[in-house]
């Protein structure tokens, strides 16, 4: 309730460090940093954040995968090369440039199907 009564864009400055081009909204309606509009109790102001990913480094071409048919018939499983520098799976800043979500692209797969089950870099 520290906002109540405040001017919406001394919040936008002050409390999300929002400068002069940054993207928020006030209960959906755009909003800026020299909005004088004073904040009301469950009143919802939010504001866009754009980042870009840390990159990672995998070799020329393709990841290489290998499908294994587990015997008797008890499905499939997936043998992945993994890059050093590339996490397993999303986590932190690495959503998209992650092990699994890079396989599941390259072989045309839905996100999340494939699932790590063990790792032996370490």
């Amino acid at each position: 309730r520290r906002w109540v009564g405040r001017p919406a864009g001394a919040v936008l400055r002050d409390e999300f460090l929002l400068g002069t081009g940054g993207a928020a909204l006030l209960n959906g309606a755009p909003v800026g940093t020299g909005d004088a509009t004073p904040l009301r109790h469950m009143d919802v102001l939010s504001r866009v954040v754009h980042f870009h990913e840390p990159p990672v480094l995998v070799p020329a071409g393709p990841l290489v995968v290998r499908r294994v048919e587990v015997p008797g018939g008890h499905g499939t499983v997936y043998v992945l090369d993994k890059p050093a520098s590339v996490p397993v799976h999303p986590a932190g800043p690495y959503l998209s440039n992650s092990l699994t979500v890079m396989a599941e692209a390259q072989m045309g797969m839905e996100p999340g199907t494939l699932v790590p089950c063990h790792r032996i870099d370490r």
